[in-house]
């Protein structure tokens, strides 16, 4: 079996695909796996999967010539670049007599090329496993001029094969999908994000000055900046003003009057895997701050952190995210709308509930044991062994 990643490049998205690798190796224990990316990057998933204690004996690791393309990976325009990378794919696989392929990632010109490579080899099947790109399946998505060139739903929806089938991170997301696109039911299928999980320290919440709410990963317009400064400007005015305290675990450009209140790990770049494990521990909440739509057709890298690092959230609603309220328990606090969250805080911050907090954290601890990777593994089994 052959897993390829075909477009990111260094750190992004190694995390995904070292935990993805371990779970393939579990299940197919006796079989020589090929992983195919950048070198930079096999780097980085190799770290990751020793560092798990995941077995690699079974895992040949091949250096793949990918160019860093400064375009949405639902933009026709990567084509050119794109079309001689699957072409060698397909050689490699003819060469090695191999005849099952995951892509890790997916890209409209490289699920347009797969098709239509296809018809040239006849005995392979195909998995494409669809990350953030089928956020551009939303109706209002497509008359944005930002996705002016956007054929991933031209090329995801038509043309299909029984040899080729997509795989989402999240029920929810699947269902979302079939809702609109009944037709791609035979094609569609999909398992928990995999993910190795942080160990499970004793934290002992409320323990600073002020109640930290933490915003995991870069803040930004399209992630809930606007929602930040909103309830800052209200949670300023009452009794607990010097009582909280917003950690942003990335990147972020914050106005000078925010800053008592907003503690970023950057300003202007990326932190590194230390610094973002040393603040993850330090925060008693995660806040979820995307819209209802954001999450309808791709995961969230953020929750799952979350899970990880054990923090009770404040999250606002969405079918991805009431999915897994509804599957883990009493994990936080799920909110209709920005004004319910905003309340949450206020009595958390008027009555900080030790006990409350620890049953949810229990929960969580809890709760990744039915997302663990022999049960992801066991999901994935029946749909790549399915006749």
């Amino acid at each position: 079996m052959l897993i390829v990643e075909p477009q990111c490049t260094g750190f992004i998205h190694s995390s995904f695909n070292a935990a993805f690798l371990a779970v393939i190796s579990k299940i197919f224990p006796t079989e020589n796996l090929f992983f195919m990316a950048e070198e930079k990057h096999i780097g980085h998933v190799k770290s990751l999967l020793l560092n798990s204690g995941s077995n690699l004996e079974n895992i040949e690791f091949k250096n793949a010539d990918i160019k860093v393309l400064d375009l949405p990976d639902s933009d026709f325009s990567r084509m050119p670049f794109e079309k001689k990378f699957y072409e060698t794919v397909f050689e490699f696989m003819k060469g090695k007599n191999i005849d099952k392929i995951i892509f890790s990632s997916s890209t409209a010109p490289g699920i347009h090329l797969t098709k239509k490579l296809l018809k040239k080899y006849p005995n392979i099947k195909c998995y494409g496993i669809l990350h953030g790109i089928a956020h551009t399946l939303q109706f209002e998505a497509l008359k944005l001029k930002t996705f002016i060139n956007n054929k991933f739903p031209q090329v995801f929806l038509f043309g299909n094969t029984d040899r080729y089938k997509f795989i989402v991170l999240g029920e929810s997301i699947k269902q979302e999908v079939l809702k609109r696109f009944p037709h791609m039911k035979k094609y569609l299928y999909s398992v928990d994000h995999p993910y190795f999980f942080e160990s499970d320290k004793q934290f002992i919440p409320f323990q600073y000055e002020k109640i930290r709410f933490g915003v995991f990963g870069s803040l930004d317009k399209s992630k809930g900046y606007k929602v930040i400064k909103k309830i800052i400007d209200k949670l300023k005015c009452t009794e607990f003003a010097n009582k909280f305290e917003i950690v942003v675990i990335g990147s972020m450009s914050i106005e000078q009057r925010y800053n008592q209140y907003i503690r970023p790990a950057s300003q202007n770049g990326f932190i590194s895997r230390e610094e973002f494990d040393i603040l993850s521990e330090t925060i008693d909440y995660s806040l979820l701050l995307y819209d209802s739509k954001a999450y309808k057709f791709k995961a969230s890298g953020s929750f799952f952190d979350t899970l990880s690092y054990l923090k009770p959230t404040l999250a606002l609603k969405s079918s991805f995210i009431q999915y897994y309220f509804n599957k883990l328990g009493n994990i936080g606090y799920l909110c209709n709308n920005y004004k319910e969250l905003e309340q949450t805080m206020l009595e958390i911050l008027k009555y900080p509930d030790i006990e409350k907090y620890n049953i949810q954290r229990q929960s969580l601890l809890e709760g990744r044991e039915l997302l663990n990777l022999e049960k992801i593994g066991n999901d994935l089994y029946s749909i790549l062994c399915e006749s």
